[in-house]
């Protein structure tokens, strides 16, 4: 065999491997598919529905940042706004930097990823500042005391709005890499 056949014989192959995925792969998935029947998607267990949520605006707070901070503070069934009560037990899950357009007045609908560099439309992970916890984090409480304390790391949450309605669905990951998920559907009170 000679060189020239060699070499033909070996760009054949390689065009054959580089056009044989995209010659199977409608007729992989069309029989994946299941014909025109719908595809079947896995739901995710709800780790806690948030009945309450509180924003805080904070304007340009950083420094030469030009994006509005707010904060997100979320609260399940039997947890109120103010912590301190002996009989007050639930979650809390809690955004302290979310980065927005300083037009907007109200958190915008979008799709929020959880990230450590400030943009638009993300929010800050969990760090401690200062010695203080910051970003995004949640808390168990029982009976008014702190019992536990998760960190998130990355992740994401989306924002869609009914008239005032907001719905948020949040799918968080944790520093130990575990998954969370949280749901919340209301109006938000702005401070």
């Amino acid at each position: 065999m000679t060189t020239d056949t060699r070499h033909e014989n070996l760009h054949a192959m390689k065009t054959l491997r580089f056009l044989l995925p995209l010659l199977l792969f409608p007729a992989l998935f069309a029989a994946c598919s299941g014909g025109n029947s719908p595809v079947q998607r896995e739901t995710a267990a709800i780790d806690t529905v948030f009945t309450q949520a509180r924003i805080r605006s904070y304007g340009r707070y950083y420094k030469g940042l030009e994006l509005k901070v707010l904060s997100l503070d979320l609260y399940s069934e039997g947890l109120r706004p103010q912590p301190d009560s002996t009989h007050n037990s639930g979650t809390s899950l809690r955004f302290s930097d979310i980065f927005i357009d300083t037009t907007d007045t109200r958190l915008p609908e979008a799709m929020y990823v959880i990230d450590s560099v400030p943009a638009l439309h993300s929010a800050l992970p969990a760090l401690y500042f200062d010695g203080q916890l910051t970003g995004a984090c949640l808390l168990q409480v029982i009976d008014g005391q702190l019992q536990k304390i998760n960190t998130f790391s990355a992740g994401s949450f989306s924002l869609r709005y009914e008239g005032d309605t907001a719905v948020m669905d949040f799918r968080l990951v944790s520093a130990a890499s575990r998954t969370y998920h949280g749901v919340y559907r209301g109006v938000p009170a702005y401070d």
